[in-house]
This record gives C-alpha cells, sequence and structure tokens, in this order.
C-alpha cells in the first residue's frame, strides 16, 4: 500500500514538473504575441479560470450570440469550458480552409480540447489512418453498405419497435430509439455481423464517449498541476480502461482472425469498417491495440453526433406532420425507380436531404465549430496575427441563423435546400446535407472537413426513410410544440426524455419492393 501511494505521488510529481515547463513556455510564446481584442463573456483574469469555465457551461450560448451581434465581421476572445478561444468571422474561412496542418491542426485541437492524452484520444496524433479510411474507404463503399444497413435497420427496429402496431399508439423515448438504431447500422458498417449485434459491443461503442468525456469532465474543471493525482485517482480512468479492455476482448480475436487470413489465399474479405482500417495500416497502426483505439475513436465521432441530427429531424416530423407524405411519396418513388432502397435511391431523396438539412441548420449540433489550434503564427487578411498556440473557432450556430444567409431564418422551411438545388443546374451539389461552406459549417469546411460525413448521411436517411415508410410519428396527446433544445457549453442537443409516439402503417400502405417490407437477418 505504501508502495502503491509512493508510486503515485512520483507518477503526479513527473507530470506536474512536465506539464509545468510546459506551461511556462506556452505562456512565454503567446505573450509574446499577445491579441488585443475584445472579450465576451467573464474574463479569468478577473474572476478565475475555473470560475469562468462554470460560467460558460450555462451561458454558454448566449454568450456566441452576444458575440455575434457585436463582432460579425471581426473577431473577439471567450474562455469556453476547456480552453480560451478566438472566435473568427466567417470572412475568414476561405483563407483558413487551405492552410496545412502543419500550421491550423483540428486533430491538436481536438486532443487538447478533450484531455486526449489522459482520455485516449491523442490516438488521433499518432497517424491520420482513421481520417483517410473513412474519406476514402468508407465514402466509396457506400453502395456495397447500404444492403447490409438496410438489413441492420429491421433488426434494430425489430429490438426498439416490435411491439409497435397499427391499431394504437405506442409511446417511446425519441433520443433512445434513435440512438440504438443509429448503433445498430454503425455498428454493421464497423465491424459486421455478428459483433454488430453484441449487446456488450453495443454498450461499449455507445459508451466510450460518454466515458471519454466524463473523464474529461473531472480532469477539464481542475487545475494542470493537480490533474496528474486525479488522473490515477479517478473512477472515470478506471471505467475508461475498463470499457478499452472489454473492447479488446470482443475485437481482438476478429482482428487476429483477420491478420491470419491476410497471410492466405483467400479473396473473399468482409467488407466493414475494420477491414478498412487493417488492410491500410502501416507500421505500429497494425497492431490489435492501436486499430482498437481508432475504432473506438471513429464511433465515438461518429455514432452520437448521427444520432443527435436524426433525433431533431424526428422531433420536427411530429411538429410538422404535413411533411410526412410528400416524403414518403418521394421515398417510394425512388424504390420503385431503383428496385430497392439503394444508394443511388437514397441519393435520389432530395426532399428528405433537404429536410434533414434544415433541421440540422436550426438545431445545430454546437454553438462554434471550425476548431483548431494555430501551429505557426498565421497573418490574416486583415493584418490580425494568430498566435502560436491560440485557438480559433466559428460561431456557426449564430451563423446558420442569420438572415444575411437564410432568408426568415427562424421559420422551419423544410424544401429550402430543395427549391436551391432546383434553381439552377450548378446548385445541384451545393446545397447538399453533406456539402460544406462559410455559411453551412456543422461539419467543419476545406481540407478537413468531417471525412465520414457521406457515411453519416446515409445511415441518416436511410433510417428516417424506412421511419417514414412504415410508421406514423407525433407528440403525446396535448403536446402541440417541439420541447426546447438542451444547451450545455457549447453543445447543443436534443431532449433526450422527449416521448414520440408510433403507430404502424398498415400493409397495404407499404411499398412492395422492399422484401417481406422491413427486412430482417
Amino acid at each position: 500500500m505504501l508502495q502503491s501511494l509512493q508510486d503515485i505521488v512520483l507518477v503526479s510529481l513527473f507530470f506536474g514538473i512536465s506539464w509545468l515547463l510546459l506551461s511556462l513556455s506556452q505562456r512565454w510564446a503567446k505573450s509574446k504575441t499577445r491579441l488585443s481584442i475584445p472579450r465576451i463573456g467573464l474574463d479569468p483574469k478577473v474572476v478565475g479560470i475555473e470560475a469562468c469555465k462554470q460560467d460558460f457551461l450555462i451561458n454558454g450560448y448566449k454568450y456566441v450570440q452576444e458575440g455575434y451581434k457585436k463582432y460579425k465581421d471581426s473577431m473577439y476572445l471567450v474562455q469556453t469550458a476547456d480552453m480560451e478561444r478566438i472566435v473568427l468571422s466567417n470572412k475568414f474561412v476561405e483563407e483558413l480552409r487551405v492552410l496545412p496542418e502543419s500550421k491550423l491542426s483540428t486533430r491538436f485541437a481536438m486532443c487538447e480540447r478533450h484531455l486526449g492524452h489522459y482520455t485516449t484520444l491523442d490516438v488521433v496524433l499518432l497517424s491520420h489512418l482513421q481520417n483517410d479510411v473513412c474519406k476514402v474507404h468508407l465514402t466509396q463503399n457506400m453502395p456495397r453498405l447500404i444492403p447490409g444497413l438496410l438489413d441492420e435497420s429491421g433488426y434494430a427496429f425489430e429490438q426498439q419497435l416490435g411491439d409497435v402496431t397499427a391499431e394504437s399508439w405506442t409511446d417511446k423515448h425519441g433520443h433512445t430509439t434513435i440512438l440504438d438504431c443509429i448503433t445498430h447500422l454503425a455498428s454493421r458498417a464497423f465491424v459486421n455481423k455478428p459483433l454488430c449485434r453484441n449487446p456488450s459491443w453495443l454498450e461499449t461503442a455507445t459508451g466510450y464517449t460518454l466515458d471519454v468525456f466524463a473523464l474529461a469532465g473531472v480532469l477539464r474543471d481542475r487545475s494542470w498541476l493537480i490533474r496528474p493525482l486525479l488522473y490515477l485517482t479517478s473512477s472515470a480512468r478506471t471505467k475508461l480502461h475498463s470499457r478499452f479492455k472489454l473492447a479488446n476482448s470482443l475485437v481482438g480475436p476478429i482482428l487476429q482472425s483477420r491478420m491470419r487470413e491476410q497471410q492466405s489465399d483467400n479473396d473473399e474479405k468482409p467488407a466493414d469498417l475494420l477491414q478498412w482500417l487493417l488492410e491500410n495500416a502501416q507500421g505500429d497502426d497494425r497492431s490489435p491495440e492501436r486499430l482498437i483505439h481508432k475504432l473506438l475513436f471513429i464511433c465515438l465521432a461518429s455514432i452520437h453526433t448521427s444520432t443527435m441530427s436524426a433525433c431533431h429531424a424526428l422531433y420536427d416530423l411530429c411538429q410538422y406532420p404535413e411533411y410526412a407524405e410528400p416524403l414518403r411519396q418521394e421515398i417510394k418513388g425512388a424504390i420503385r425507380e431503383h428496385g430497392s432502397l439503394t444508394y443511388a435511391a437514397i441519393n435520389n431523396l432530395r426532399r428528405l436531404d433537404s429536410f434533414i438539412k434544415e433541421s440540422q441548420r436550426i438545431n445545430h449540433p454546437g454553438s462554434l465549430s471550425f476548431n483548431r489550434k494555430v501551429l505557426e503564427n498565421i497573418q490574416l487578411s486583415d493584418g490580425t496575427l494568430l498566435p502560436k498556440g491560440s485557438f480559433i473557432t466559428m460561431p456557426t450556430a449564430a451563423i446558420s441563423m442569420d438572415p444575411q444567409y437564410y432568408p426568415n431564418p427562424q421559420e422551419f422551411r423544410p424544401w429550402r435546400y430543395f427549391d436551391l438545388r432546383s434553381e439552377k443546374e450548378e446548385n445541384a451539389n451545393r446545397y447538399q446535407f453533406t456539402s460544406t461552406s462559410a455559411s453551412s459549417l456543422p461539419f467543419g469546411h476545406g481540407k478537413f472537413a468531417c471525412p465520414g460525413r457521406f457515411f453519416a448521411a446515409g445511415q441518416i436517411k436511410l433510417l428516417l426513410a424506412m421511419i417514414i415508410l412504415h410508421y406514423d410519428v407525433k407528440w403525446p396527446e396535448g403536446q402541440v410544440t417541439r420541447p426546447q433544445n438542451v444547451y450545455i457549453d457549447e453543445r447543443i442537443g436534443p431532449n433526450r426524455d422527449q416521448i414520440v409516439c408510433f403507430r404502424q402503417r398498415k400493409e397495404e400502405e407499404l411499398p412492395l419492393m422492399i422484401p417481406n417490407n422491413i427486412p430482417s437477418s
């Protein structure tokens, strides 16, 4: 016991001294190029850093909206719950989006924001494998993946909506239902059957994200001097490590088997993310532990974000039931044209794509996006010098509600983007759910825009199409308005307690070109 305490003290001292030296060097570097720009929110020099962080958890959304009204065309400083950031006007997006990662880094920003050296997210710094595989292989293989996702949606419906009938309405938690379905679909694409239906894997795929943010939350509010000790004694750390150990026991044997298959003459290879990670890994990335870390990171980056977008869209279907039938007719038409809900059919669902994008515009995933760490001094076109070591971001939710870009921005107009795409031929690819621009930043923009957004869009559209085809949805009796979104820190999420009433559509109303109406294994 005494030796164990001595070890903890020694490790804590080592981390503490290391971070002290690093912090002093960073502060010295920042002092050489300190910015003189206005501040929104509390000032750490006046009330202290911890008070500022706690305040931003409650008032972050308000501060970002206030900052946009005052400094829309320039910039301001704000102390967020994790770090001080420079909130820039989106007029700088075009010049920033082309900069190399050696100057402006998404990965370094994410790791520092979420304390990656403690939470294991620093695995993304070791290589670009996860980005490359999502951007290239996951996207290019979408036509191959869709039949499996269609099958998995049927299985997920059986699990979550199996008790829903055509005779009466059945109450379900909206967020829980969508999260379960998205986790099933993502897991089918990531690890395939049978693991994608293993309850332990499904809980790991969603729980890893919660564990990472829980550990970061425990440490973020404390001085960096005592974080090493808190880390070593935190139950959140123990839970995170147990989660990874479980993931290793589930995925490790599959990886070992596939590695042996690589040495054989077998040409039949699984079509899933895990296989593409393995095939493209080089050097140390080929270790099972590293590959599993990369896999879990992709789960973290994809499952909960896709769930939020799909859940918001489900709530909007409840709020605006008059749009369900036009969407249903579009889906049926695509199925008749393509014979099934293929990837080509999904890409033809322009009204559904517009509905989801409009839902996301009004219900943004966060107040801030385009988060980057400045790795070298950067001079902007207006002469401002962004100092090395600083963090930049964009007020993406405020931009999405600006009438300069979106007429009547408070109004939910489901065909907003459908109409824009139909106006001119050159607009066909500019206003899709996956499209990015200086005025549409939920997926980022430029070189390091979200590499998995095409997969995310495909699975969200498939899931919502299946819900629209097979179910009517509405609010519980007496409810007439959409629940308020939840604002914590810079995050914006759907109400997780909201009940959605489901009723199965009658057999004769269903399109006959989906085998057995809802596919299952």
